[in-house]
């Protein structure tokens, strides 16, 4: 499932990413043990919920998919980008709640803004 959002989200949104590297994280395998019922944020307790396309809560962490750059919504900068950004947010959603997935660590344990990052 992580590979799925990995690579769904690069080749949907256009990433420009490292291929090679995401080749070689889809030759990855990892039991996939985790699952949950995740839903659009906002009761605010930040429990489990997709915040964007590349960034949810999971048990309480806030976690960014590592390698992955979607539309921003908080804020957008033009109506185009919120209307791109909510449609990458419902395709997180979408994926999260396919089935089990995995947690892989990135290259590094945090972005710039204290995010755990996974791949």
């Amino acid at each position: 499932m992580a590979t799925s959002i990995a690579v769904g989200g690069w080749l949907t949104y256009g990433g420009s990413g490292n291929f090679n590297s995401l080749l070689a994280l889809a030759r990855t395998s990892k039991a996939d043990l985790l699952s949950a019922l995740f839903s659009i944020c906002g009761d605010g307790r930040h429990i489990i919920f997709a915040v964007d396309g590349d960034t949810f809560w999971f048990e309480g962490e806030k976690i960014r998919i590592a390698d992955i750059d979607t539309p921003e919504l908080s804020p957008p900068r033009c109506e185009a980008e919120r209307i791109k950004g909510e449609e990458a947010k419902a395709r997180l959603l979408a994926l999260l709640n396919e089935g089990r997935f995995s947690l892989s660590p990135g290259l590094r344990d945090e972005d710039k803004y204290g995010r755990k990052l996974v791949r």
